[in-house]
């Protein structure tokens, strides 16, 4: 088994259980959800190439930094990046797809895929 096939197996399986654990909160699949989608980077360049891909997918993002400690006497930036999308009918599938779709978006762009979570449609 490749890293690829695991890393992919373990983001699938990370999504059934929060999907499992949003079924148990009383979601009912097939309801809207909003759903926010947590990115990092390391540089304020990466950070904001990723922000415009996600605006070009129609996905609008901001973009934070901050300071995180790199050893004993150094701290150096980070930077987040958050987008949130409504899917009017959710499902596990659902959730997944466009989970895989912004790892892949994340990793074109340099960053890294942080996960996501939901909230009831606002």
């Amino acid at each position: 088994m490749s890293l690829d096939q695991r890393t992919d197996r373990t983001t699938q399986d990370d999504d059934a259980l929060v999907w499992q654990a949003l079924l148990a909160t009383r979601l009912v699949e097939g309801v809207a959800l909003d759903l926010d989608w947590f990115f990092i980077a390391r540089d304020e360049a990466t950070a904001r190439s990723l922000a415009g891909a996600l605006g070009a997918a129609q996905l609008p993002a901001a973009v934070e930094s901050y300071r995180e400690r790199a050893g004993l006497l150094r701290r150096t930036t980070r930077w987040s990046i958050r987008s949130t999308t409504s899917v009017p009918f959710v499902t596990q599938k659902v959730v997944g797809d466009a989970a895989d779709r912004m790892e892949r978006l994340a990793a074109q762009c340099g960053a890294e895929f942080d996960g996501w979570e939901a909230h009831p449609a606002s």
